[in-house]
């Protein structure tokens, strides 16, 4: 009895160890670390497989590709067509875009050796730590964290721009 005790703790901290861990960050931080931040509906959805050579080592993994159809871009700049990249697997932090559902997505643009698992680089990718979330379709259904949020993005935005005006008009004055 007391050996199935040990061996049902050591399962419960190997389970821990396997799943993501995200240290959270404020909302404030997020828009900051985000390369990208905007509203849109999840289009196309697939499985890709990626290698990356990172020192000696070789990772090959599978990543989610997921296109959208963006209706609101609150932070950064976009191509007409992308794609955004996240891991397959939740236990590694991956987000799993469902076709047809609109989602707030904080991404980032992915540089080589940032993560020890293969990312595409150069493209826009995303994990469970930020905060990329699904939303209602029916705005007048969101709830109050939702629409906080995206009041935020909001004025985050115009914070940004304005901040970017005044920069330039610094910079013609001189």
């Amino acid at each position: 009895m007391r050996k199935l005790i040990i061996f049902s703790i050591f399962l419960l901290f190997v389970d821990a160890a396997l799943a993501c861990s995200c240290m959270g960050s404020p909302k404030e931080k997020q828009l900051e670390y985000a390369d990208v931040v905007f509203l849109g509906i999840a289009k196309n959805s697939g499985s890709i497989t990626t290698t990356e050579k990172i020192g000696p080592r070789e990772y090959t993994g599978t990543k989610n590709e997921t296109s959208f159809s963006v209706e609101e871009v609150f932070k950064g700049q976009l191509k007409p067509s992308f794609k955004i990249y996240s891991e397959e697997d939740s236990a590694a932090c991956g987000v799993n875009f469902k076709e047809g559902k609109t989602y707030i997505v904080f991404a980032y643009y992915t540089e080589e050796g940032r993560h020890p698992s293969p990312q595409p680089v150069g493209e826009l990718a995303t994990d469970s730590c930020t905060m990329t979330f699904e939303v209602e379709k029916d705005r007048s259904r969101l709830n109050t964290q939702e629409s906080d949020l995206i009041d935020f993005l909001r004025s985050g935005v115009n914070k940004h721009n304005q901040a970017q005006k005044e920069d330039a008009n610094k910079d013609s004055a001189s």
